[in-house]
């Protein structure tokens, strides 16, 4: 039954929220009153109108096409791709590390656990901006110059500049239109037949991606034209042509995948230790292989325990992605933040734009940790 306040209390209750709605909208209203103030001091526009301006400076590193006359809308793209590579490959390399590592160190073998737990307590207590100077001034550089480069069968070359491999490029004069339509409906079939089949996210993703890859080997075959190789070659002091993994890029993901692949393999151990030792007890008793006991039993049970903690890792690797600008990769803050505030002087629109794109794909990744999370909860009844 619903309680009801005596009319003083609820008076009291009443002007106590009052109160607080007044002094939020006090604050609110001063700090909106100082900005304007203090945009009219130094003759300053609030707006994004800068966005369309042309840059006019170059980026070191770019998966999109990029030049000096691009706009400051293109420097913001080039920086959120850029941190988009860096993230997505640093959270699937530290979580495949952590995992192994997680394992080795719950593992019967001695010698192998001693090995994760040396490996978590080094990697773990060292500062990750020390990690990334490390992999950068002492690991990379010291590979040899270009000239000097490791070769390895005439197709890739590794030297203090970075990897350098075949890449493969698109003839524009080739009509796509038809395969393109033809690749993505047969990878949606066989997507849509994975997870009808498995009832599985990733087996309909496996699906639709190997469809991707079959179709682009099997038109390469038929029309040879309409894919060009490009092969890495020596060019002066330095390669050209094919694509080339740049060092910057090199060190970040490694120390970012390393750094959080400790903490990452110490949730995999704490989980799988969490599930009751009878559990596993039991499916050996009821005539289960331990590799069956732990992959039906105890992995199902420890996923409850880990997936929460599991993204706050992730969380915590994208944002510390932009610790990028100690080695130079053209991150969304070095590019943006950096470059592109001290060309426009837009600070509070530009460092707005920033902390609103990490906010997104924070909220972006929480929601698919939700959902895996929500899938491996028990149902009840």
């Amino acid at each position: 039954m619903r309680s009801v306040l005596p009319p003083r209390r609820r008076f009291a209750w009443w002007g106590s929220q009052v109160a607080t709605l007044a002094v939020v909208t006090a604050l609110v209203g001063l700090s909106i009153s100082n900005l304007v103030q203090n945009l009219d001091t130094r003759n300053l526009k609030l707006g994004f109108d800068f966005l369309n301006q042309q840059a006019g400076f170059e980026i070191g590193f770019s998966i999109l096409p990029f030049s000096a006359k691009s706009t400051f809308w293109d420097v913001f793209v080039i920086g959120l791709a850029n941190t988009l590579l860096v993230t997505v490959i640093g959270v699937a390399a530290a979580t495949i590390l952590g995992v192994s590592v997680g394992l080795a160190r719950v593992s019967a073998n001695r010698a192998l656990s001693n090995a994760a737990l040396i490996y978590v307590e080094v990697f773990r207590n060292l500062p990750l901006l020390m990690q990334i100077l490390l992999w950068y001034n002492v690991v990379l550089r010291a590979l040899p110059a270009p000239r000097q480069a490791y070769d390895f069968w005439d197709a890739l070359f590794l030297s203090n500049r970075g990897l350098y491999f075949p890449w493969f490029s698109f003839n524009p004069v080739f009509s796509w239109s038809p395969w393109i339509a033809a690749i993505l409906l047969l990878a949606c079939l066989l997507a849509i037949t994975g997870y009808v089949t498995s009832k599985s996210a990733l087996a309909a993703t496996v699906s639709g991606l190997g469809a991707i890859v079959i179709g682009g080997f099997v038109l390469a075959a038929i029309h040879p034209e309409a894919i060009d190789v490009s092969i890495p070659r020596l060019d002066g002091f330095d390669f050209s042509e094919g694509f080339v993994v740049r060092p910057e890029l090199a060190a970040l993901v490694v120390a970012l995948s390393v750094y959080n692949g400790a903490f990452i393999a110490e949730l995999v151990r704490g989980a799988i230790e969490a599930v009751g030792r009878g559990q596993k007890e039991a499916a050996l008793a009821l005539g289960l292989s331990r590799r069956l006991a732990f992959k039906l039993v105890v992995f199902p049970q420890c996923l409850r325990i880990l997936v929460p903690p599991l993204i706050n890792q992730h969380l915590n690797l994208l944002k510390a992605s932009s610790l990028a600008i100690a080695v130079g990769y053209p991150d969304l803050v070095n590019v943006f933040v950096g470059t592109a505030l001290n060309q426009t002087g837009r600070a509070l629109e530009i460092v707005s734009l920033t902390m609103a794109t990490y906010l997104a794909i924070g909220m972006v990744i929480s929601a698919i940790g939700a959902r895996v999370n929500a899938s491996t909860r028990i149902v009840e009844r």
